[in-house]
């Protein structure tokens, strides 16, 4: 018996692929999932959550105690997986990774959902990732920058970097590569986490309702323009390369495959990129 994990940080893409993932028919998929979610708020209130157990154990009267929150989570993810394996399923899991690396003053160096599970399930675990640039567009358009200490472009990147390094040893795809092909970005994600894929039953995206659908929402799969870069994001890249041979921004795209240069145009790979982990470039 086995999870899947899906690792990704915010606008970044991963709720389409997700979407995709959901539409195999041997697929259970639960989204933006994390034991601790409801500790991170400045107070947990009071809702009508009859199925809601970790909610509960968060409100003050029941000591918003980690240690149990974390207990019903492992029960819970255990008691589901032994199910949806004998139901000839495999259970698929969207790490809500923001909540350790981009909230709050300090990121994580780990992803907690795996750490919580690594001793009593056998995981499977992929990363997906778009270009920097584009994602941080994006989360400047939700104002998802506030989530975090010093909200810049640069301390994006800094925490983006903990999150690929967390993930070094997984296999990668690249949102961009997705879009051109998702087909074939299917058959590579169910290789890489061992899942039979539905070679003959196309993609109903229209069927898979997710949270997280932040960007440009449609039901149909394509390459994305880059939205135009704001004066502010341009003179921070700027700034950035001045300061430093290598700035964190360069350094994450480098790690990833992508081109630095604003004016790249899709699927903003760099010249020289290298294949992702899993199989050879998606074309």
């Amino acid at each position: 018996m086995s999870i899947r994990i899906i690792h990704h940080w915010a606008c970044s893409g991963g709720t389409i692929i997700c979407r995709a993932i959901a539409n195999l028919h041997n697929v259970v998929l639960l989204s933006e999932v994390h034991p601790l979610a409801y500790l991170r708020l400045a107070k947990a209130e009071a809702s009508y959550s009859p199925t809601d157990i970790i909610q509960q154990l968060c409100l003050p009267q029941n000591g918003a105690d980690p240690v149990l929150c974390v207990a019903a989570w492992r029960g819970a993810i255990t008691a589901l997986a032994q199910k949806v394996a004998e139901n000839n399923k495999v259970l698929v899991l969207r790490n809500h990774s923001h909540i350790d690396f981009f909230t709050g003053a300090q990121p994580e160096t780990e992803h907690f959902v795996t750490r919580t599970l690594q001793d009593t399930q056998a995981i499977d675990a992929l990363l997906t990732v778009r270009h920097p640039l584009d994602s941080w567009i994006s989360i400047q358009r939700q104002a998802w920058d506030r989530h975090f200490r010093f909200g810049t472009f640069e301390e994006f990147c800094r925490r983006a970097i903990l999150l690929v390094q967390a993930s070094e040893r997984l296999p990668i795809v690249r949102y961009e590569e997705f879009t051109i092909n998702p087909e074939r970005g299917i058959q590579v994600i169910c290789g890489c986490l061992h899942i039979e894929p539905n070679c003959t039953q196309p993609l109903r995206l229209d069927a898979v309702s997710l949270s997280g659908d932040s960007g440009r929402s449609s039901n149909r799969i394509r390459p994305r323009t880059r939205r135009p870069i704001p004066e502010a994001v341009q003179a921070e890249i700027q700034e950035m390369n001045s300061l430093s041979d290598v700035s964190p921004y360069q350094r994450l795209c480098t790690m990833l495959g992508y081109n630095p240069d604003p004016a790249a145009q899709h699927p903003f790979l760099s010249d020289t990129h290298q294949p992702t982990a899993i199989l050879p470039v998606i074309h």
